[in-house]
């Protein structure tokens, strides 16, 4: 099984890399996340029936991936942002970084 699922992923690589370019921006985004679907992709392999192309279901999950992996980019950076402007109303309020963090942890 594995030795198909590495042929098939080497047959359609640029599948991978087409989805990576148009979904992620960031040269070491597009590095990271092409291993992510390549991950997704094998976990999803056992599922995988003959009776479409390799090529057309191998798209079909990518995609679902990549939209999964920039949703959850997207909160963790609303997080981030929330947390960052917490930090700027702390310190406006004239609290020092050391207030700020005894205050986060209570």
């Amino acid at each position: 099984m594995e030795k198909t699922f590495l042929e098939l992923i080497s047959e359609n690589q640029s599948i991978l890399f087409k989805i990576c370019n148009v979904y992620f921006r960031e040269k070491v985004d597009k590095e990271d996340y092409h291993q992510e679907l390549i991950i997704q992709l094998w976990k999803a392999f056992p599922d995988f029936k003959n009776t479409a192309k390799f090529s057309t279901w191998m798209y079909r999950v990518c995609i679902n991936a990549a939209i999964d992996i920039l949703r959850k980019d997207k909160k963790e950076i609303k997080k981030l942002v929330f947390q960052k402007s917490t930090y700027i109303i702390y310190l406006i309020m004239g609290l020092s970084p050391l207030e700020i963090r005894k205050d986060c942890l209570n």
